[in-house]
């Protein structure tokens, strides 16, 4: 790993420093890319989910190929970065908050996507 990228995960990886057992958090820790290298640790508000949207208390979040070719690149095939975007698509969590139209999931259920 190059000195960049070990800068870059030792960001990244803060070990938590408190257990809560309620989110109370009314905003949360985000990775936002600005540019290629311009990678910065952000608090950004935590919305409520629309109808068909799915809160999810993350547990881990993983930072994959895809992002290192933004971060390092600015793009990875025809997608670009050209204006502030979230990294991190990778998650497990707890399901926190669900919508009125989610049927399939509830608070408390362990999820995860990619």
């Amino acid at each position: 790993m190059s000195d960049r990228s070990s800068a870059i995960a030792s960001e990244l990886f803060v070990p938590h420093q408190t257990l809560l057992l309620e989110m109370q958090a009314e905003d949360n820790l985000t990775a936002v890319l600005y540019g290629v290298g311009d990678l910065r640790l952000e608090q950004r508000p935590i919305r409520e989910p629309e109808d068909d949207e799915v809160l999810l208390k993350i547990d881990v979040v993983g930072i994959c190929g895809s992002d290192l070719q933004f971060i390092y690149n600015g793009y990875i095939g025809s997608l670009t970065v050209d204006k502030p975007v979230v990294l991190g698509h990778e998650v497990s969590g707890t399901v926190w908050k669900v919508g009125r139209m989610v049927k399939n999931l509830k608070r408390g259920d362990k999820n995860g996507f990619t």
